[in-house]
């Protein structure tokens, strides 16, 4: 029995759903520093000029992904559907991995941690559920799905004669 099929639209939306989610909580306070709340963006840049991070490159990814998110939905858009995933993917591995990095130091963090991991995880559900749910099958040979040939009657036995 195969698994019931989804709408491509469903999954688009929720695709559209958790990369809106996922840019929101990029802007929303990740941790805090006295009463002021520090979003991704401005947490990358003092991570540099502290040099906690003494690798730019290490961070400097996160200013794209809104505009890699922009590009997965345009793939989408076009039909792209293996692009979509992987730059989807990819903004949401990210992003999630920061995300659960900053969880871990015991420092109070804010809801944009919740908003992206909520948005990256709805992305990474998406995403293997077109994949499960909307393939098609593989194609079998002609030959595999052509009807089966009939037997021919078979032939009376032959009388010996001689």
């Amino acid at each position: 029995m195969s698994p019931p099929r989804l709408p491509r639209r469903l999954i688009a939306a929720a695709h559209l759903a958790g990369s809106a989610t996922l840019v929101v909580g990029t802007f929303l306070p990740w941790l805090y520093s006295g009463q002021r709340g520090l979003d991704i963006y401005e947490l990358g840049q003092a991570a540099h000029r502290l040099e906690i991070v003494e690798e730019r490159w290490l961070i400097a990814p996160i200013a794209f992904v809104p505009l890699i998110l922009v590009l997965s939905l345009l793939a989408r858009w076009a039909g792209r559907r293996m692009l979509t995933h992987v730059l989807g993917l990819f903004a949401a591995g990210y992003t999630a991995a920061g995300a659960l990095a900053l969880r871990g130091t015991g420092l109070p963090s804010g809801r944009g941690i919740d908003a992206a991991l909520l948005g990256s995880s709805v992305i990474a559900v998406g995403a293997v559920a077109e994949l499960i749910f909307t393939t098609t099958r593989h194609r079998q040979s002609p030959a595999a799905t052509a009807a089966p040939r009939r037997r021919a009657a078979p032939e009376p036995p032959r009388s010996k004669i001689s």
